[in-house]
């Protein structure tokens, strides 16, 4: 049993993403990352992949956690890094394993994570949606498919 959907965009991916202002709170965005947590960890149930690194609701492993923070919120974009610290209560880069008890810092972390992709938001088709997810998260060497995160958000938002 996971985090319920509707609370889930409600109380967490909303809130964080309307702290970062135009372009971050739009229900592309928001779905996307309903997604992305229902197949990544069946909506909340899990919060360390079972035999992996993968931390949070959204399974981020921590090289990528290392990746966005190091390659990616430097320079111009620590304005974005001071954005995620504020919104979570935090005042300096915490470990990776906070992504597993912050929801708003796990929620913020995968939207950076997506933020980087050079490619747009696909339209609100969530097929579309599922593509961009197996491309972007999962990637193409990853073991999910489009059509498998499908299933899991619409199974997890009618759950």
């Amino acid at each position: 049993m996971g985090i319920n959907a509707s609370q889930l965009r409600e109380f967490i991916i909303s809130p964080v993403l309307a702290k970062f202002g135009a372009g971050w709170d739009n229900s592309r965005a928001v779905e996307l990352l309903v997604l992305t947590a229902a197949t990544e960890s069946k909506g909340g149930t899990y919060l360390k992949q079972i035999r992996g690194c993968a931390l949070g609701i959204y399974q981020m492993e921590p090289a990528t956690y290392d990746d966005i923070w190091d390659n990616f919120l430097i320079g111009e974009n620590y304005r974005m890094a001071r954005l995620l610290l504020n919104a979570c209560g935090l005042k300096d880069r915490p470990a990776a394993e906070c992504m597993m008890h912050n929801l708003y810092f796990a929620t913020g972390m995968a939207r950076l994570h997506y933020l980087r992709v050079a490619a747009p938001l696909p339209e609100y088709h969530m097929p579309s949606i599922a593509q961009y997810y197996k491309q972007y998260w999962n990637t193409p060497k990853g073991a999910n498919t489009a059509d498998k995160a499908l299933m899991d958000y619409k199974e997890y938002v009618k759950g």
